[in-house]
């Protein structure tokens, strides 16, 4: 899963050759002033490829519409030798995938460069390199800084106001460079932003305050030139996933719960960007690795295939046996783990072409030295200091224990696959994100019909929810809040395939990316479905007004709550079979808990879960869009102690998932937000009415730890 990129050398003594090397050679032997001992015992050196030990099968198209040309006619042999290996081995476009393919038999022990140096030469050299990087390690960069990107913790309303103070300063008149200031898209229109009021203020600013997308980072990186980040690590790894390629200098400001990455104070934001726009920044260079999804190709009866045979040696070219389904690059960590099975994972460790060893655990976890204090840390591993060209390999809570955390070279390809005869299947998730189904087989199970509401999949949240709603009678079905097709558009072609469902449309409970950001990519694989949703969800095509009703199917109405507040476009959505009830309420209420007030008022909160969705029948069963209840319940013991808080502490404890488990009528005895008339609650947060109280309670959770 990781490449490190490292060339290894192949030395091989020359003493038995002709007494004179290959005329091609001795001007530079000549040049370098080697005796005619060393003249006569020159060692041959050859560069092998960077990519000798990884699969060509693995090889992920780029997709990047540049890359950086490095220096021509460079005089120094080290960078001549890395900018032909650059050259060699840059990510083939994929109408070259063929070309390779004709071209593979017979090349695998193809040099690409050889020469011809004394030992003494050979020991300058190693040592030049290993100076070179120490000093590339801390090198210090004077920029001329034009474009700023500026990232904010994702989803936290508290920092909208710092993002606003940054992006005042470095627009205002009396910086002696006119920068251009690139916020989030959802800035736009948000209150508290107040995008019109600061260009009013700043009237030079209007043509220099834009906004930024995904797609356009992930696809022209170019176009900035230095990242801001407000927030923790969590924000800084934020930056590392959008920008996969090719990533700006980042400067990052601590205003999250960890800081490892995160060395400034934002009190001092104008000294600290003015001396680094002024006298230049040093830069810490951090190991990435590129994590690529192989997935296994229908060849025969699986039940004779084995994992080992096909991973462990050489590849054939005629007969691959995976096919890669999407690479990313990881600053932190990549994990494998069981998911929300009971059963520890079996899993597959090989290094390079060699089987190391098979493990049985909750999972194991492949981090970067930067990685080292995360995930890897709490599982066991080694701490690292992030110059470490390593990989460091931690099993999550091994079976037996013969398997110990190790630490291998960047240079190794490691490969971590599920065997398959494995009784359960795997998940994979890369720096927290992405996180997909190893084995397919195993998918069409993640689908339950209507109202028991069972989980469909996780989309780039683990926490996150998405799920499909049946009409037994007629097969319509919608998906709601389908946030990763990657994930969920296989599943769906499955079931649609068996003809068990005929999919109509989307249903998007707010605009939030981690709910809606995966709508366009769905639209694209199944034509002719609607978008339903708020406003400003991506690609929508209908907006409900409050308390419409539609019809899915033959058996069920669904009736959208306009609930404003977390955003002012969220929606929930109530479904109703006969006398079974569900609401989908994503973002706005928890179990246990309520969402953030990232566009809205406590008074709409206060709204939304105390009048609207409390007048729902008592029975009506509750699927929110996240997985928070521990945390929720957490907090609300500490706010009131009652026998339904208590029971749902319980069940938290003993239980992973909790969607669907709980009703409107156990709402409103557990969850402290739904509340706010409770003496109790009103004595924890020292306020008696009940919109200063909900006011309070978020206030208090906002903080809570």
């Amino acid at each position: 899963m990781a490449d490190g990129g490292v060339p290894t050398l192949q030395v091989s003594d020359l003493d038995g050759a002709a007494s004179k090397p290959n005329p091609a050679w001795e001007d530079d032997l000549a040049s370098s002033g080697a005796s005619d001992s060393e003249y006569q015992h020159a060692l041959e050196v050859i560069f092998d490829p960077e990519n000798n030990h990884r699969r060509k099968s693995s090889l992920v198209p780029s997709e990047a519409p540049g890359s950086i040309t490095p220096n021509k006619g460079s005089s120094c042999f080290i960078h001549s030798l890395l900018e032909t290996q650059r050259k060699k081995s840059a990510p083939p476009k994929r109408e070259e995938i063929e070309q390779l393919d004709a071209k593979a038999a017979g090349n695998h022990d193809t040099p690409m460069h050889s020469r011809l140096l004394t030992k003494r030469q050979l020991s300058d050299m190693a040592y030049g390199v290993r100076e070179l990087s120490k000093r590339l390690g801390k090198i210090r960069l004077k920029l001329r800084v034009r474009k700023i990107f500026l990232l904010t913790k994702a989803h936290d309303e508290t920092l909208i106001q710092y993002t606003r103070e940054v992006a005042r300063w470095l627009l205002s008149d009396e910086r002696d460079t006119n920068y251009t200031v690139y916020v989030e898209k959802v800035l736009e229109k948000n209150k508290r932003f107040d995008a019109k009021g600061l260009v009013k203020d700043q009237p030079s600013a209007k043509e220099r305050l834009n906004y930024w997308t995904n797609e356009l980072a992930a696809r022209h990186p170019h176009t900035f030139d230095f990242v801001i980040t407000l927030g923790g690590d969590g924000t800084v790894l934020y930056a590392s996933w959008l920008f996969q390629r090719v990533v700006p200098p980042v400067l990052s400001f601590a205003l999250g719960s960890l800081g490892f990455l995160t060395r400034f104070d934002y009190e001092s934001f104008p000294e600290t960007l003015s001396s680094a726009f002024r006298d230049g920044i040093t830069v810490s260079l951090r190991l990435r690795f590129e994590g690529t999804v192989m997935r296994s190709q229908a060849k025969g009866d699986k039940a004779l295939r084995d994992l080992v045979e096909e991973l462990a040696g050489e590849e054939s070219d005629d007969n691959r046996t995976h096919k890669p389904d999407g690479s990313h690059e990881i600053l932190n960590e990549i994990v494998v783990d069981r998911g929300p099975n009971p059963t520890l994972s079996s899993l597959e460790l090989f290094g390079d072409d060699e089987h190391f060893t098979t493990l049985q655990a909750d999972g194991i976890c492949v981090a970067t030295p930067t990685g080292s204090t995360a995930y890897n840390l709490a599982a066991g591993g080694s701490l690292c200091h992030p110059d470490n060209p390593v990989i460091l390999v931690t099993a999550i809570c091994a079976h037996t224990l013969s398997f110990r955390p190790i630490i291998l070279p960047d240079s190794i390809v490691l490969r971590v696959g599920v065997p398959y005869d494995a009784r359960i299947s795997s998940w994979a998730s890369f720096d927290g994100r992405d996180r997909c189904h190893e084995i397919s087989d195993f998918d069409e199970n993640h689908f339950e019909e209507i109202v028991e509401g069972n989980r469909a999949n996780r989309t780039e949240r683990s926490d996150n929810y998405a799920y499909l709603v049946v009409d037994d009678k007629s097969k319509d079905a919608v998906i709601i809040d389908p946030a990763h097709p990657e994930e969920v558009a296989p599943v769906l072609k499955s079931q649609i395939d068996s003809g068990r469902i005929n999919l109509t449309g989307i249903i998007n409970t707010h605009h939030h990316w981690d709910h809606a950001g995966g709508n366009s990519k769905m639209l694209e694989q199944f034509k002719g479905i609607s978008v339903t949703g708020g406003k400003d969800c991506e690609a929508v095509t209908k907006t409900p007004k409050h308390g419409e009703v539609f019809n899915l199917g033959e058996g069920i109405s669904v009736k959208a709550l306009h609930t404003p507040c977390h955003t002012q476009d969220s929606i929930c959505f109530l479904f109703e079979d006969g006398n079974d009830r569900a609401v989908f309420t994503g973002d706005t209420l928890f179990i246990g808990g309520c969402g953030r007030f990232f566009e809205g008022t406590a008074a709409e909160m206060h709204k939304a879960l105390n009048q609207t969705l409390a007048a729902l029948p008592d029975d009506t069963k509750v699927f929110p869009g996240h997985e928070y209840t521990k945390a929720n319940v957490k907090f609300a013991a500490s706010v009131l102690q009652s026998e339904p808080i208590k029971k749902l502490q319980a069940f938290a404890e003993s239980n992973k998932e909790t969607q669907g488990k709980f009703t409107i009528g156990d709402e409103k005895l557990h969850n402290v937000f739904m509340r706010v008339e409770d003496p109790e609650v009103q004595k924890a947060t020292s306020k008696s009415d009940p919109i200063e109280v909900m006011s309070a309670l978020r206030e208090l959770k906002n903080n809570f730890k």
